[in-house]
């Protein structure tokens, strides 16, 4: 408990960063040269106004200079942050099987959960921008690209072949959409999802490997049409034939393959 506690604490403060990437990388703001500023009266806000959930709780729900009302969005986000990296420590510990209190597995479960909690991170924060945005943000994609490298060569020193199979992961995961996208644009003169999709499913499958992610670029279809549907009852409805968000179908879809893929795999007579 007192590891999720600190997990949880840590996740929740990353998440008041991950508040700023998803309000300025739609907007093409810079992330770390400029100072967080109220959106209402751009004032700059001091230390007191940036503690995660708590400055939302004792300012009342408004900024400290305008009065303006604070969305309850950027609380909301921090909280589910650190559930996402509470959700890695899980993942390590249930799926991967690491346990702590083994002093031989101490170092690697800590590596695997920067590796997961930056993975996570990374589906949470294009799930949120693609959803309302339509956007795969690259810089998100590239900078979890570059931790999990080397989180993953750190992790295998000195047995660096064993990384070819997450390096054939990336490579299956776009050829898959990299094919059906050139192939709807040649046929049908239109794209069949944008560009950054391809890019997405290829740092799925650098972490997921080769099987899984074949897994995920099949079922993330069926995942996004039932997205389609809920949205269209919550109001938000998509135009079929134009843009449709794909990136929340596609890591929700990690979300799953991950945690039940290798029973899928035993069902379908893989192992």
């Amino acid at each position: 408990m007192i590891i999720c506690l600190f997990i949880f604490i840590f996740g929740i403060v990353w998440g008041s960063f991950y508040n700023v990437v998803v309000y300025r990388i739609p907007k093409n703001l810079p992330l770390v040269n400029d100072r967080s500023k109220c959106p209402t009266c751009n004032h700059t806000l001091q230390a007191l106004d940036l503690v995660p959930v708590f400055s939302w709780i004792f300012l009342g729900q408004k900024c400290r200079y305008c009065k303006e009302k604070i969305s309850w969005r950027y609380p909301l986000f921090e909280l589910l942050t650190g559930f996402v990296f509470v959700g890695a420590y899980f993942y390590v510990t249930n799926v991967l099987g690491y346990n702590f209190n083994r002093s031989n597995e101490f170092l690697e479960g800590i590596l695997q959960i920067i590796i997961y909690c930056s993975f996570f991170s990374m589906l949470y924060l294009t799930t949120i921008m693609d959803f309302e945005y339509m956007i795969v943000s690259l810089n998100v994609l590239g900078v979890t690209f570059a931790i999990q490298l080397i989180g993953f060569i750190v992790l295998y020193y000195p047995n660096l072949p064993n990384l070819k199979s997450h390096f054939v992961g990336l490579i299956l995961g776009a050829l898959i959409y990299l094919v059906i996208y050139l192939v709807s644009k040649a046929i049908y003169k239109q794209e069949a999802f944008g560009q950054g999709d391809v890019y997405l499913l290829a740092a799925i499958g650098f972490v997921v490997g080769r099987n899984h992610v074949i897994m995920i670029a099949m079922m993330s279809f069926f995942v996004a049409l039932i997205l389609v549907g809920i949205a269209a009852v919550l109001g938000k409805k998509f135009e079929m034939r134009k843009e449709v968000p794909f990136g929340p179908a596609m890591c929700i879809t990690t979300i799953i393959i991950m945690i039940w893929g290798e029973r899928i795999l035993n069902l379908l007579g893989y192992h």
